[in-house]
């Protein structure tokens, strides 16, 4: 995700699966969850024939998602539980 956001792929498309899988040095599976935890995330489209393209309204602001829950930034919520001096 980080080189999306740095606009590594000027193209707004990603290299194919197997490009991918080189890269990064892992199964083709990998790359595919990962994509498809881009594209539940609304960062990219998977187009079949076609490729992944990276979708401009979600790379606007880099910090739209908690990448550990997947949530919108905006829908999370805390609560202090107890405060002490």
């Amino acid at each position: 995700m980080s080189k999306i956001y740095q606009g590594q792929y000027i193209s707004n498309k990603l290299p194919y699966q197997q490009q991918l899988a080189k890269i990064y040095q892992v199964s083709r599976f990998t790359i595919q969850k990962a994509i498809a935890d881009l594209v539940d995330m609304g960062i990219v489209s998977a187009v079949q024939g076609s490729g992944i393209f990276i979708n401009e309204k979600a790379i606007v602001n880099p910090l739209i998602f908690n990448s550990i829950t997947k949530t919108l930034y905006k829908r999370l919520n805390s609560k202090m539980l107890k405060f002490e001096k």
